[in-house]
């Protein structure tokens, strides 16, 4: 059987997605049994809408890191409430995020010599102690020593730093970077996230285009709407750019210092009408239909259809109906059997189809998924 499901736009949460009792109930028939000999008893990844707002500057642990801070934090009684731990379970979250406008994110460091040159950009001298220390080290060393410090900074020399910085920003705001710096400020005056972004990559996405963020990943949505898709875990370890709780050791014991470029995401048809977004992770699979005539859905796993443009219907195995317009979207369980898609009148429409990512995974032998097929690796 299909469900639709209602938007849900709340952070970390899934856009649409199983009753988990329907799982419980039977993991196999909801899930397949390859995605529940996989993952357990759970939906591995969440679909949901981004829109227009900055997403705090934040970061999701690996597979490894999720287990060992879960433990360590179970083990110390701490609560699970996003007030007082950073990590609410064992689980990792890559994410992929898919532009439906224009769409500007920060995601990852930015080499030390473009860095070095945003701030000679600026000539403030406040800054030259830590212009000093990237240019004596300029490694991803030396990223960490320098971002370490900005999170460590006093709050007093903080807030006067920042007030130099961003009266030189405000006077070249043609440059994005600095642009967004003083955005930032607007919206979080003095808070430690604003230094932070001067770190990293400003990426802006074309509608289709798409970003692939590895756990390990510092990263922020700055402007623009998007469809995101993540692995089903509530881990974020927050930076800045917020009023939640900020675990300094903690992330920078999680956060990944290498620099370099962004790679850009783009589609590559796998079927009529349909586009993938190829990325190394068993957690999803993502792909994009322009649906215009009907077609036949088949997949051995979950899916969600998040619908971005006009109406789709979906006919099940067993022949029930369900409709989801724009916003919506549709479960669609490992069990429904072959799903026949049509739009509503013929009229085109557009949804997002999110599956497992286990076809794109290679197995040990012994069965169990060991990370990206060779293809995949280098899909970005």
């Amino acid at each position: 059987m299909i469900l639709g499901c209602a938007d849900d736009r709340a952070d970390d949460r899934a856009d649409g997605g199983p009753p988990a009792e329907a799982i419980a109930l039977d993991p196999v028939a909801a899930l397949g049994a390859d995605v529940a000999a996989e993952f357990g008893p759970r939906l591995p990844f969440l679909l949901k809408l981004v829109a227009d707002a900055p997403l705090s500057l934040r970061v999701h642990p690996s597979a490894r890191q999720a287990r060992a801070g879960f433990a360590r934090e179970e083990a110390s009684v701490v609560p699970i409430d996003p007030g007082s731990r950073s990590y609410r379970d064992p689980y990792a979250k890559p994410v992929l995020v898919c532009a439906l406008t224009e769409f500007h994110a920060l995601c990852g460091f930015r080499d030390a010599t473009g860095t070095l040159a945003l701030f000679d950009g600026l000539d403030v001298p406040a800054l030259r102690p830590c212009r000093g220390l990237l240019a004596a080290h300029p490694t991803r060393a030396g990223m960490r020593l320098l971002f370490s410090a900005i999170m460590q900074m006093p709050d007093e020399r903080r807030v006067a730093l920042l007030e130099a910085l961003l009266v030189a920003c405000a006077a070249r705001l043609e440059v994005p970077e600095y642009r967004t710096a003083v955005e930032l400020h607007e919206r979080y005056p003095g808070d430690r996230g604003v230094l932070a972004s001067l770190l990293l990559n400003r990426v802006a996405l074309a509608p289709g285009d798409a970003l692939f963020v590895p756990p390990g990943t510092l990263h922020a949505y700055v402007a623009g709407v998007g469809v995101e898709v993540a692995g089903s875990s509530g881990n974020v370890l927050r930076c800045g750019l917020t009023r939640e709780h900020v675990d300094i050791a903690e992330l920078v014991s999680v956060v990944d210092f290498s620099t370099g470029p962004v790679n850009v995401v783009r589609g590559r048809p796998v079927e009529r009408g349909e586009l993938a977004y190829p990325a190394p992770a068993g957690e999803f699979r993502l792909s994009r239909i322009d649906l215009g005539a009907e077609r036949v859905l088949r997949h051995s796993g979950p899916q969600v259809l998040l619908v971005v443009a006009g109406e789709v219907t979906a006919v099940d195995a067993a022949g029930v109906t369900r409709r989801a317009r724009r916003g919506q979207s549709l479960w669609v369980p490992a069990g429904a059997g072959p799903v026949r898609l049509c739009t509503a009148g013929g009229a085109p429409s557009t949804a997002f189809r999110a599956t497992d990512g286990l076809a794109g995974q290679w197995r040990l032998p012994g069965g169990r998924y060991a990370g990206a097929a060779p293809a995949a690796r280098s899909a970005t």
